[in-house]
């Protein structure tokens, strides 16, 4: 049965083939665009005109069964404006110019086992704020991040072993890029224009053949291997920086945590929360912090603790929100905040809720007051258009049609085990808020 399904696929796609269609050889499936490479590989092109996804957009992992190993959308699909992007693990490439001038995307989550990013991948996503690298990635392609303006950290792991020319090019927002690869080539300009680049960590004993065209200013400090400082300030590509490399063990940066989450059953009688959370690259340990009145400016400080999980005493309050903070106890020097959950007990209902951040102009929080009802609240005294999803990924999507303002309760018509809010003040619906994810009660 398989083999007769096989034949009937391969014989539509050499039918297509052979009509002579130059144009656009893709196939469609649910809503989906995409071109059959072999009975082993799809490449995911795009979706159709017609189809309605919210602003978080999930490559399928399969299609017709075979598994989606590269990414290459095409114009369409840049102009639909995701905000967020999930890469499924079985993409292995990302294409030359997969998402050029997605001037909206925010977010990229790439699959496990993601090999290759390839030229021109990202060029120009001005808003692009977060992407995880994976342990499998080998190589960026020339071009692949130029000019993402907002991208603040680069953390790449040891497989990694290629940067091509121009990579990070004027990626302005850049701070911190950490590469643990014992060997690492990087092309011509790599960091040029990367003019508040400040830390950068150098895994590789024996220096690069060449710098990557770092911008020096009075705060860059270079922290390589300490057996190799010498090696790298008497190096011809590295001399010119020679007065900015530091040893290694003097200092580590210290990356934010990230998936803090609940860990046990929560209640409406729960007075200790089990937490836990991803650790950090050169975090000694962590700080938790909780605070009953939902004030991101209200922290109380809960304690410190060596592993990845702790359980949170708290005395007073319907509604408790946490955050960890990790630390490096050589310098002391502190992560920024890692995501925001927060457990809150209305009339009877509790609702657990995951804060994307806090750097919005608009801070929405929110509190479940009935079966399928919330209450909104935020931090300005301006009216706003609420999106809600009960989907992140496929776009489900429902919007209210009339302004909302701070204070109000609004239901929505299913009971959802998961729902996303946001808020949104313009007619192409740009994001104002932070996300709020409730689920899980």
């Amino acid at each position: 049965m398989k083999t007769i399904k096989w034949l009937l696929i391969i014989s539509s796609i050499l039918l297509i083939c052979s009509c002579g269609n130059e144009k656009d050889d893709s196939e469609y499936y649910a809503g989906y665009k995409f071109t059959i490479q072999d009975k082993n590989n799809v490449c995911f092109t795009g979706v159709v005109k017609e189809s309605k996804f919210s602003d978080s957009f999930t490559v399928p992992n399969t299609i017709y069964g075979i598994p989606v190993t590269s990414v290459c959308p095409d114009d369409k699909f840049r102009e639909r404006g995701f905000t967020s992007i999930s890469i499924p693990n079985s993409v292995i490439q990302i294409e030359k110019s997969s998402f050029v001038n997605c001037v909206k995307l925010e977010t990229i989550l790439l699959g496990k086992y993601t090999t290759s990013i390839n030229n021109n991948a990202f060029l120009n996503c001005v808003n692009l704020k977060s992407i995880n690298f994976p342990s499998t990635l080998v190589s960026i392609g020339s071009n692949a991040f130029r000019s993402c303006s907002k991208l603040k950290e680069v953390s790449l792991c040891e497989n990694t072993i290629s940067i091509s020319d121009a990579a990070f090019y004027d990626c302005s927002s850049l701070k911190t890029v950490i590469i643990t690869a014992k060997t690492i080539s990087f092309g011509n300009y790599v960091f040029t224009g990367c003019k508040n680049l400040t830390t950068i960590e150098l895994s590789a004993t024996t220096p690069p053949q060449k710098n990557g065209n770092i911008p020096i200013s009075n705060s860059l400090k270079i922290y390589v291997p300490l057996e190799s400082v010498t090696a790298y300030k008497e190096n011809p590509a590295w001399e010119m920086y020679a007065s900015y490399i530091y040893p290694m063990t003097e200092f580590g940066p210290v990356a934010s945590v990230t998936d803090l989450k609940f860990s046990g059953d929560i209640n409406n009688s729960t007075t200790y929360f089990p937490l836990s959370w991803q650790g950090t690259k050169n975090a000694d340990y962590y700080q938790v912090y909780y605070t009953t009145t939902l004030s991101n400016s209200d922290w109380q400080f809960a304690g410190t603790f060596s592993e990845c999980s702790a359980i949170i005493y708290v005395p007073s309050g319907t509604c408790k929100m946490f955050k960890v903070i990790a630390v490096n106890s050589l310098t002391n020097i502190q992560s920024a905040d890692s995501n925001y959950i927060y457990f809150s007990f209305n009339n009877g209902f509790v609702c657990t809720c995951n804060i994307s951040s806090f750097d919005m102009n608009v801070n929405l929080y929110i509190i479940r007051t009935g079966q399928s009802s919330y209450k909104l609240s935020w931090n300005t005294s301006e009216s706003y258009y609420l999106h809600y999803s009960s989907d992140d990924t496929l776009g489900l999507e429902n919007c209210y049609s009339t302004i909302v303002s701070s204070g109000s309760t609004i239901t929505e018509k299913d009971h959802y085990e998961y729902i996303r809010f946001y808020l949104y003040s313009d007619s192409d619906r740009s994001r104002s808020s932070n996300f709020i994810s409730v689920k899980d009660w």
